[in-house]
């Protein structure tokens, strides 16, 4: 048995139901193997538990024959009155820790600089209402400067990242631990050559390398969020230099190469790792790991 981790299952507010005896948190030690997509949440499942050696690190890939540089949309272009706007794109579920209101919150700072800038929220989900984007918007006299576009289907999401200049998600992690494990969105928006902003927590650091093809900052600040943008937004050699980079490394990272790691692990784990009776664990589980050679394959 082997787990594929991506960070959420192990941030949960409520992980108590996760670990007891019978919880989640036992079954992933018992595992013969666990991937996990980022350092974060390799980290998180050693915290857990879980033996190092059986955790292998495969990175999120991205979709190349999805995800290409091109042109701007011109259906989305006019629907959202994008012609002549410099344009700061979140495609994302509305979750707290993914950083809309930070963002909200550094655009009249960012409108200073950058008069024809627009923020585009593409993503729906219980938290326009909860978290109070929409109305955040209009206390703070930028609604104008704002497009929540709501949810783009599948085929849709290149088209978006297109037609902005800018990627944004200054993700942070909430109090409760929740954070992001690792956001594939930053690498779809690099696969189409757009430079990005995204936080310092969590597994991001491993989907944007700050300064080569991003800026990571704290994503709980304002001000250092709007500092980033602007100096995006009005250093065009800086951020043609990270758009670039950035989609070199999205090349380097698909998932075609990632299934391959995938597969070599697999093959790795069913030839050798598997589990035998062992003392009993703190989580009153037992099991201890054992090499031996593989099993007959109708014993698997």
């Amino acid at each position: 048995m082997i787990f594929y981790i991506h960070g959420e299952e192990l941030t949960s507010p409520d992980t108590s139901r996760l670990a007891g005896p019978r919880g989640f948190f036992s079954a992933l030690r018992k595992a013969d193997g666990v991937i996990a997509v980022s350092r974060f949440t390799r980290s998180r499942l050693i915290e857990i538990g879980v033996g190092a050696g059986r955790i292998e690190l495969i990175p999120n890939g991205v979709d190349l024959g999805r995800f290409t540089p091109g042109e701007r949309d011109p259906e989305i272009v006019d629907r959202h009155g994008l012609r002549g706007k410099r344009v700061l794109l979140t495609v994302g579920r509305l979750e707290e820790r993914k950083g809309h209101a930070t963002a909200l919150r550094a655009l009249p700072q960012i409108l200073q600089s950058c008069p024809d800038a627009i923020y585009v929220v593409v993503g729906t989900g219980d938290g326009l209402p909860e978290l109070g984007l929409d109305a955040l918007a209009r206390k703070l006299g930028i609604s104008d400067h704002v497009v929540f576009a709501g949810q783009a289907p599948p085929e849709r999401r290149c088209a978006f990242y297109r037609s902005c200049d800018h990627f944004v998600m200054p993700n942070r992690t909430l109090p409760n631990g929740d954070t992001e494990g690792f956001g594939l969105v930053f690498l779809e928006a690099a696969a189409c050559s757009k430079p990005v902003i995204g936080g310092r927590d969590g597994g991001v650091p491993d989907a944007v390398v700050d300064k080569e093809t991003g800026i990571l900052v704290n994503g709980a600040s304002a001000e250092e969020f709007a500092d980033a943008a602007v100096r995006l937004l009005t250093d065009h050699d800086l951020a043609a230099r990270l758009g670039s980079q950035g989609l070199r490394r999205a090349q380097e990272m698909s998932w075609e190469g990632g299934a391959g790691k995938f597969r070599s692990f697999c093959a790795k784990v069913i030839q050798g790792r598997t589990w035998s009776p062992g003392p009993p664990q703190p989580d009153g589980g037992t099991g201890t790991q054992t090499d031996r050679p593989a099993a007959p394959r109708n014993e698997r």
